[in-house]
């Protein structure tokens, strides 16, 4: 049997069509042998160097180790063929895909390093200028939105956090920056809350006032949590 998988290999090597070669190394991406498929397009690289399914099999590659779930290498793959083949049709793509290997680097709790998550968007908001009229133009946005509520997140929970301790000034900066950079949020309705309850209980109660209106209008249950909080002085 080995002998006879090896012959089959070595005859996908042999044949001289780069097309038919890049073909198997798909369909044994396809079986998840990534092995075979990785001894099929090196050797398409090596041996076709610079035609159309050498270069395709570069992009190929990087799907292989995305695949695997090996975010940082196919990340590599992707940018050496963004940088190699900048204008190539496959190099939006690419783009995208960079985004979503820093999207699954990112740990699933949001309260815990979300560097990964901005590293995301960054690229994404680079995908939207690079590509405005992309067939994953709607997908990147959907992604970017998703993004940033994993990141407000983060920052309401870091704002509870402090609120529990009744360290206020710390609670107005974080609920400060989450209104101010994440106005789309669904949770600021809660961060308002928490930022105008620590604007009250800092003492500035012409800000906390104007607050109180438009928390009222978004959350009237909110605006009465924040009177029972004031009240309560936590």
């Amino acid at each position: 049997m080995f002998f006879i998988w090896t012959a089959f290999v070595s005859l996908s090597f042999a044949d001289g069509d780069p097309q038919k070669q890049l073909v198997r190394a798909e369909k044994f991406l396809e079986k998840r042998n990534y092995e075979k498929s990785s001894e099929l397009l090196n050797h398409l690289m090596r041996a076709h160097n610079g035609t159309k399914q050498s270069i395709l099999a570069k992009i190929v590659m990087a799907d292989l180790f995305f695949q695997k779930q090996e975010w940082p290498t196919a990340r590599i793959y992707y940018q050496q063929f963004i940088k190699d083949h900048p204008s190539h049709p496959e190099a939006s793509r690419a783009l995208y895909k960079i985004g979503e290997t820093h999207k699954m680097d990112a740990p699933k709790a949001h309260s815990r390093d979300q560097r990964a998550t901005q590293a995301s968007i960054n690229v994404w908001n680079q995908f939207l200028l690079r590509y405005p009229d992309s067939e994953y133009r709607e997908k990147v946005e959907k992604e970017i939105l998703e993004a940033k509520e994993r990141l407000a997140k983060k920052e309401l929970g870091v704002a509870e956090f402090y609120s529990k301790r009744q360290e206020w000034e710390s609670v107005r900066r974080r609920t400060d920056h989450l209104l101010q950079t994440y106005p789309g949020s669904t949770l600021v309705p809660q961060a308002l809350m928490l930022n105008t309850l620590s604007y009250a209980l800092l003492g500035d109660s012409e800000t906390a006032n104007k607050k109180r209106e438009t928390l009222q209008s978004l959350s009237p249950e909110l605006a009465q949590k924040l009177e029972t909080r004031i009240q309560k002085g936590k």
